[in-house]
């Protein structure tokens, strides 16, 4: 399931009467998506919220609405201070094939391969070996390697296997990823930000 809010910035699609917020629940209510109102959590939205079935969706909504939280595993969202590319990659790709596990899991492996590429600052390494760098030079730890180590070899399989993997394989895998992808630039970042604050108990060396 996603979250998403009507930003108010529609822009015509073929296929819509109109632009307006009602036009466009009506259009999804035509293909029999699930809409309903919820709440958002974040209090400085200003605009109606809603939720579809993202299994169900056959067309492309990015251009008239900005995705909040994906289901499963929406009560966490998109993990913050992520480099640009990594962010673009996380909401372009792997938030539009979450109805799918297959592409969900190596969605995820790629993100893991281009986070290791952004933190080594290397281009042609395999990813197999860029994990163990990151564990040998004690910037993960043995337990966030083993996690990313399954994201890579999952990934493969799904590349590879002709049998699909699970919904449930893959919301584990999105977690992995969550989570590395917090250990290496959203925790950090709030670390910093925390001694940029308490400049007399963290001097500058």
């Amino acid at each position: 399931m996603i979250d998403f809010v009507h930003t108010g910035q529609i822009q015509p699609f073929p296929v819509l009467s109109g632009t307006s917020p009602t036009e466009i629940n009506k259009f999804l209510n035509r293909l029999g998506y699930q809409i309903g109102q919820t709440k958002m959590s974040a209090p400085d939205h200003e605009f109606p919220a809603h939720t579809i079935d993202i299994s169900r969706v056959g067309t492309n909504l990015r251009p008239s609405f900005e995705i909040e939280k994906i289901y499963p595993g929406g009560e966490s969202a998109i993990p913050d201070n992520l480099p640009s590319q990594i962010e673009r990659m996380y909401k372009e790709d792997l938030m539009a094939v979450r109805g799918s596990a297959r592409h969900t899991i190596i969605s995820c492996r790629t993100i893991l391969e281009s986070a290791c590429k952004q933190i080594l600052e290397v281009k042609n390494k395999k990813l197999i070996a860029m994990i163990d760098t990151l564990k040998n030079d004690g910037l993960i730890p043995s337990t966030m390697a083993d996690w990313a180590h399954t994201i890579r070899i999952i990934g493969n399989d799904a590349v590879h296997e002709d049998e699909s993997p699970g919904i449930d394989e893959a919301s584990e895998i999105v977690a992995f990823t969550d989570n590395l992808l917090q250990l290496l630039f959203t925790y950090p970042a709030r670390i910093e930000k925390i001694r940029e604050q308490l400049p007399s108990k963290f001097p500058v060396k």
